[in-house]
């Protein structure tokens, strides 16, 4: 049955770059977690390094500020190409466990100039139907043929549809070899991502996503990665899968095309395009794909459009090899409007020739509160993000300022609560007009 999901979000869309060595702090996100909980955190950003010779870091950390839950290390192949790290991962809370920080770091591995932009952070307290498996620790392969990484099996109390949504991060040893990742069901392949190392230590991202109707009987599926050439060896870690059920969402829209969708358009084409009228609520959105070009040196370009106006920045990406598929995924927490609406993945020719190839295109759209709610506002100043909590006042110099948070309907805030809200509030001030007192 469902009910109101309790989400947490932040997002940090302008750019940023640094020349240093030393990861610098890009967005974080605070919140404190509900008592005895799960939450599934998805993290994506668009990034780029300015030279081909020296390799640009980008990691997502959590729970103390230290852990890394992933990594995308990559020399570009063009430096005017903007690509995505992204990643997810599941969080358990005991008792009371007290203000958390998830956070964008980057740095460069010598002297380019990284760049990070479109940084979001959603957080979904997930409920007893939804299902995850992990497999964290690196593993190697030197097989062309599937190896398993990790499995997730569970049997759905009633027939159902599930958002199943995989993430993983891949190396291989031997530059101009590549690693291929698969999310198999049933003996169907689904999200199928690859990507060729420029260098022999480029950690990659790969996220992919289906809907799928499920019975009420055991199902098993399997993240399986395999170099795809006959020399080096194939490493993946940080493999995560997710399944979503979607009846505990109030309700839930979604489009898939895994038909590969080819142009030599200069201007942009849709490659997936979905219809449908929402509810005027908040929606996590979710868009993916796996996109390639028939060139080493020409982009393909893709972006993400609501009613005609794009909602994230251009994805560009000039292949390491043309069999290359390369991830392109975002998550938005936003308010939809209550009419018919066209949400599509476009895509284009970098230079109106060479084909881009797009596959694996999915959209979904997950209502999480009811008629009258609102969830937990965020904020981001100076790169900083914090959570206005519920009925709270925050002090600084001359004024007054009043959030409202309903996470439950009637829900008051614990003196925890409001402690901690106050202290972030005059963290971000401080940023911003000096001392507060």
């Amino acid at each position: 049955m469902a009910t109101d999901r309790v989400s947490e979000y932040g997002e940090s869309t302008g750019e940023q770059t640094t020349t240093s060595t030393s990861f610098v702090d890009r967005q974080t996100l605070t919140f404190t977690p509900d008592d005895n909980s799960d939450y599934i955190f998805f993290a994506s950003c668009l990034t780029k390094n300015s030279a081909t010779t020296q390799q640009g870091d980008n990691r997502f950390l959590h729970y103390t500020d230290t852990v890394e839950a992933f990594l995308h290390t990559v020399e570009a192949n063009d430096t005017s190409d903007y690509y995505t790290a992204c990643g997810m991962l599941k969080e358990t809370y005991g008792a009371s466990p007290g203000s958390k920080n998830f956070k964008w770091q980057s740095r460069t591995e010598v002297s380019s100039t990284v760049s990070i932009k479109e940084m979001r952070i959603a957080a979904l307290k997930l409920v007893a139907a939804d299902e995850y498996a992990e497999s964290l620790g690196e593993s190697t392969s030197m097989s062309d043929t599937p190896v398993t990484k990790v499995t997730l099996t569970f049997t759905p109390a009633t027939t159902g549809d599930y958002l199943i949504i995989y993430s993983a991060q891949t190396q291989i040893a031997t530059v101009s070899s590549g690693v291929e990742v698969i999310l198999t069901h049933s003996g169907t392949d689904y999200g199928l991502s690859q990507q060729e190392a420029k260098d022999s230590t480029d950690y990659f991202a790969h996220m992919g996503m289906v809907k799928l109707n499920l019975a009420n009987s055991s199902q098993t599926f399997i993240l399986t990665f395999r170099r795809n050439v006959a020399s080096g060896t194939a490493g993946i870690k940080n493999a995560r899968v997710v399944a979503l059920r979607l009846d505990e969402f109030h309700s839930t829209s979604d489009a898939t095309q895994r038909t590969q969708q080819n142009t030599t358009s200069a201007t942009y084409v849709d490659a997936l395009s979905h219809t449908f009228t929402p509810k005027a609520e908040q929606y996590f959105s979710f868009y993916n794909a796996q996109g390639g070009s028939n060139s080493t040196s020409v982009s393909n370009l893709i972006q993400a459009r609501n009613g005609g106006s794009a909602v994230q920045g251009e994805w560009t990406k000039a292949m390491e090899n043309v069999v290359d598929e390369t991830t392109f995924f975002f998550i938005k927490r936003e308010t939809l409007s209550a009419s018919s609406t066209i949400f599509d993945i476009q895509h284009k020719s970098e230079d109106g020739i060479v084909q881009s190839e797009t596959d694996e295109l999915a959209v979904a759209f997950l209502q999480l509160l009811s008629t009258g709610q609102t969830a937990g506002m965020v904020n981001t100043v100076g790169g900083m993000t914090t959570k206005f909590s519920r009925g709270v006042y925050y002090k600084y110099p001359g004024q007054q300022l009043l959030r409202w948070r309903h996470a439950l309907p009637g829900a008051a805030p614990s003196n925890e609560e409001i402690e901690q809200a106050r202290s972030n509030m005059r963290f971000v001030f401080s940023r911003v007009f000096g001392r507060v007192n």
